[in-house]
């Protein structure tokens, strides 16, 4: 029967990595250290590089999770060796099984038929006898390589393509247009220099003026034009004269502009 199980949370086992010790160290010294220490190892593995299929000086613990056998971490020593334990670093790759080569699961909760990590045959990897010059078959997708490749078109990492992100996020325009809509527009406010060009020009065919006011206006300063140019004929001081002069020509300015605006 093809089945697999997942593991409950509680049955989870703790994983350690021990650095620090060569890679030639005895494995079965390693557990038996630890029992002195009053740790119970299920399994004792040195770690390979997957690129170079080389070992590392990394060996892999596992411990079942209580909460005493977190004391491992504070183990400095191992025979003559000062080491560091550290917790196993979670795989960024979906989990997958050594027994049967699918993704999801672990081997120690698989009851599928096995299948060869190397050639795909109906045995397990250990029992392989394919020579090393002969060509990789994967088990899931029947490409040239072994199934635990991370390039596998079969591995659900490598199935998960993102699309493209859309230039525009038609929602944050939909927001913008209805904040638009919503929002009274405001005018901006007019500048003094703005609002004499437009209303104060002289010479404008806007501008409407009052015949009679400019008419009064201009017998006014008639009268006033006279009474200057008396009193200036009068005073032969050069103060006053000049004082005269002055007021003679305001006048003059101010009867030229409404003239003009006429």
């Amino acid at each position: 029967m093809r089945s697999h199980t997942f593991e409950m949370a509680d049955n989870k086992q703790l994983k350690a990595v021990i650095r620090g010790l060569p890679t030639d160290f005895d494995q079965k010294e390693i557990a038996t250290e630890l029992k002195g220490f009053g740790f119970d190892p299920s399994h004792i593995s040195i770690l390979r590089n997957r690129k170079n299929n080389t070992n590392m000086p990394l060996f892999l613990v596992v411990l079942k999770r209580k909460q005493e056998n977190k004391e491992i971490f504070h183990i400095t020593n191992i025979g003559f060796f000062r080491v560091v334990i550290e917790p196993l670093k979670g795989s960024q790759m979906p989990p997958q099984c050594y027994r049967c080569q699918e993704f999801f699961h672990h081997s120690r909760l698989c009851n599928r038929a096995p299948k060869c990590l190397k050639c795909s045959g109906s045995h397990l990897t250990a029992e392989c006898k394919k020579s090393a010059k002969s060509p990789a078959k994967c088990a899931n997708c029947g490409g040239p390589h072994p199934a635990n490749f991370s390039g596998c078109p079969n591995n659900p990492t490598n199935g998960k393509q993102q699309k493209d992100k859309p230039k525009n996020n038609i929602w944050t325009e939909k927001a913008k247009a209805r904040a638009q809509k919503a929002t009274p527009q405001q005018q901006k406010p007019q500048s003094y220099a703005s609002a004499v060009a437009k209303n104060i020009t002289p010479n404008s065919k806007d501008n409407t003026f009052d015949a009679n006011s400019i008419m009064q206006q201009m017998a006014l300063m008639m009268t006033q034009w006279g009474t200057l140019i008396a009193a200036l004929q009068e005073n032969s001081k050069k103060q006053n004269s000049v004082r005269l002069t002055v007021t003679l020509s305001e006048y003059t300015v101010g009867m030229q502009i409404v003239l003009e605006n006429i």
